[in-house]
């Protein structure tokens, strides 16, 4: 197709010239006289003499050098005859301004800059269209109405190549040539309508079998040659009229398959789309072409503005045929649709205004945009709001079943919310559990299914038919699928690092209430001294406090935490005899502690101090404190007799120091204790910043 295209361009340079051209402008009600490009405006009647041919002068009016190069003059074929030979004449004529001219007319070849915008925008418009036709009938070749659809697209490119290429006819043009141009062009456009009328036969629905479809189509088609055949010798205006019928024809079958289909949920919705877009064509193609060319309307635009809508609308109805499900206002498509409509409007409003109010055509254009601009952008402007806000809702929604789904109390609570929240996304037509599940969120069935993984202990789903049947799935389906998804798996993740959390909470909570608070009143019961009974009841209650000060979750500062151990120690020193020398230390202010780290921070000095207490055999206990760059050094010495670690081996095996080593070494630190000649040293070195492991003792 593209090297058919390319001859035509090669054609249409090849074909005799001059450097005269005349065209009639109907809203102007003149004639329009290029010489070299440079233009005048003529009145209809105006003479226009040519000498230098065969010696005399030549008269001809304006409106016959601007006839149809079918309705050749006498004199129109004498300046022809003079122009192939080579020649050239002068040519005078007085524009409507009273302006006298006097121009060279003499014979030149095309030039490829004689092909302007609208030339080439015609052109590129039927190629893709033709090479979009090929495509559908390629994607689905089992399809008699693809077929007719792909031969459509041919006789599309056809009709625009011999329009094209009779609107470069001119004074040296053979009227046979125009003749057989213009009924080549007629057969195209009558075989391209009958190839629609083809296509919606059997698309969606089909109303005959393919074999009775192609015989009407057949039978309609040698009535349509027959006409254009005889078009020479009948009214042009009936021809039209055959074509007006045809798209008549068509727009029935159209609204036919809509009657048909009105019961179909997942058709009906696309089926008023369809039927919208072909009579919007049907409408354009009256207005700019039949009607005009019927003699029932004045103004035409031509068809350099209307056909890239004519192609746009083609493109439309393959996308309905290939992908089955009809046309959808979602995403790309909604906008072509816009901006067809917008498109469309113009060139309404352009008709009218060259018909009932002005007859300047770049006026009544200008005007034209400006109407329909303020109609379009504010349109569109809330159409994209109201579907923002339709998918603001959408989320929300689905985020509230997702949440839901996440916090279920049962498979059956789960599977349930799921298909909410797949329901609040997609508003499919049917949904089921899927009996082969994939992985990952998947299409098939070119965009009527919608497959969905398993998650969170619900089943694998299968949605039919997106928004209530109104279009297919898409590839924003699969982001939206894919973005649930990831958005139900973190709820799902969060919920279990939090249900980690509270568990592992219970297990501390359970851990310090069995290791403190339960084994010092244990050992309280089989006391017999009142002093240590009461010694042991108050340490209880200091650990019951730390616990509760531990759930609150929040930092404790080491300041206080030290004069809280300090006032405890005190007290647990001046009970058993001993003294305590305890000086403050301005560096311990103005470090939070979380509560794993005061935690072991308490074990290590209620360890060594009771130690001290215990198994020194001594009645002082010294304790020095130092903060240094987010580090605490300790030392907690006594007075005893040197033999304490020897007594602590043999009263509990070792396991009090082990632990205050584990303890120390799990903040980043150590533990030492050392005898001394004068009594014994606890000391540690720990990092306040650390973070203990869930399994370190006393955590």
């Amino acid at each position: 197709m593209v090297l058919v295209t390319l001859g035509f361009v090669w054609v249409v340079l090849s074909l005799d010239g001059a450097n005269l051209a005349a065209e009639r402008s109907l809203a102007h009600d003149n004639v329009l006289l290029m010489i070299d490009r440079e233009p005048f405006d003529l009145a209809p009647d105006a003479p226009v003499s040519f000498s230098g041919i065969s010696g005399a002068e030549l008269v001809i009016p304006a409106a016959d050098l601007a006839k149809d190069p079918r309705l050749e003059t006498a004199q129109r074929h004498q300046l022809a005859a003079h122009l192939r030979a080579g020649l050239s004449a002068s040519a005078r004529f007085t524009d409507l301004s009273g302006i006298t001219h006097t121009r060279e007319v003499r014979p030149r070849h095309a030039r490829l800059s004689d092909f302007d915008g609208g030339d080439w925008m015609g052109l590129a418009s039927a190629l893709l269209g033709a090479l979009f036709g090929l495509a559908v009938w390629a994607s689905r070749p089992q399809l008699p109405a693809a077929l007719a659809y792909g031969i459509a697209g041919g006789l599309l490119l056809a009709s625009a190549l011999t329009y094209r290429m009779y609107l470069k006819f001119g004074l040296l043009t053979p009227p046979e040539l125009a003749t057989t141009t213009s009924v080549l062009n007629g057969a195209v456009l009558h075989a391209f309508g009958l190839a629609f009328v083809f296509v919606f036969l059997l698309f969606p629905k089909a109303l005959l079998t393919p074999r009775t479809a192609v015989a009407a189509a057949v039978a309609s088609g040698i009535v349509a040659l027959s006409v254009v055949a005889l078009g020479q010798f009948i009214d042009a205006r009936i021809s039209y009229s055959i074509q007006m019928v045809e798209y008549l024809a068509l727009l029935a079958l159209v609204c036919i398959q809509f009657w048909i289909g009105r019961k179909a949920t997942i058709l009906r919705p696309s089926l008023i789309i369809l039927l919208a877009t072909i009579l919007l064509g049907i409408a354009l193609y009256a207005l700019t072409v039949l009607l005009p060319e019927s003699g029932l309307v004045k103004v035409t635009l031509g068809e350099d503005a209307a056909f890239p809508l004519f192609v746009l609308i083609y493109c439309g109805i393959g996308i309905a045929i290939v992908r089955t499900s009809l046309l959808s206002l979602d995403g790309w498509v909604r906008n072509i649709v816009l901006s067809v409509a917008f498109l469309a409007a113009i060139l309404l409003v352009d008709i009218a205004l060259l018909t009932f109010v002005t007859r300047q055509q770049d006026v009544a254009l200008g005007l034209a945009f400006a109407g329909a601009a303020l109609v379009y952008f504010p349109l569109r402007e809330w159409l994209a709001r109201r579907q923002e806000r339709r998918r603001l809702a959408v989320v929300q929604h689905a985020l509230s079943r997702a949440a839901d789904l996440v916090f279920a109390a049962n498979d059956q609570q789960r599977s349930e919310s799921w298909r909410a929240a797949v329901e609040a996304s997609f508003q499919p037509l049917e949904i089921e559990t899927d009996p082969a599940p994939v992985k990952v969120p998947a299409i098939g069935q070119n965009g009527t299914i919608l497959r969905l993984p398993s998650l969170g202990g619900a089943p694998a789903l299968l949605c039919r038919h997106a928004d209530g049947g109104r279009r297919p799935f898409a590839a924003g389906d699969l982001d939206t699928a894919a973005a649930l998804i990831r958005m139900t798996e973190r709820l799902i993740a969060t919920r279990d690092a939090y249900l980690a959390g509270v568990t592992e909470e219970r297990h501390r909570i359970a851990r310090d209430l069995h290791d403190d608070v339960s084994g010092r009143l244990m050992i309280s019961l089989h006391r017999s001294d009142t002093d240590g009974m009461r010694q042991d009841v108050r340490e209880a209650m200091a650990d019951i406090r730390t616990i509760v000060t531990g759930l609150a979750g929040k930092p404790r500062e080491l300041a206080d935490l030290l004069a809280d151990l300090q006032e405890e120690s005190r007290s647990r020193c001046e009970a058993a005899g001993f003294s305590l020398d305890w000086p403050p230390d301005e560096t311990e202010t103005g470090c939070p502690l979380d509560y794993a780290v005061y935690r072991h921070l308490l074990a290590l000095f209620r360890e060594s101090v009771s130690n001290a207490i215990r198994h020194s055999g001594g009645d002082r206990v010294t304790i020095r404190t130092t903060l240094s760059h987010g580090r605490l050094s300790a030392q907690i010495s006594d007075n005893g007799t040197g033999k304490q670690e020897d007594t602590l081996q043999r009263s509990d095996g070792g396991h009090g120091l082990d632990n205050c080593r584990l303890r120390a070494r799990s903040l980043n630190g150590h533990f030492a204790f050392e005898q001394t000649p004068t009594g014994s040293d606890a000391r540690f070195d720990i990092d306040l910043s650390a973070t203990p492991a869930a399994t370190d003792p006393g955590h």
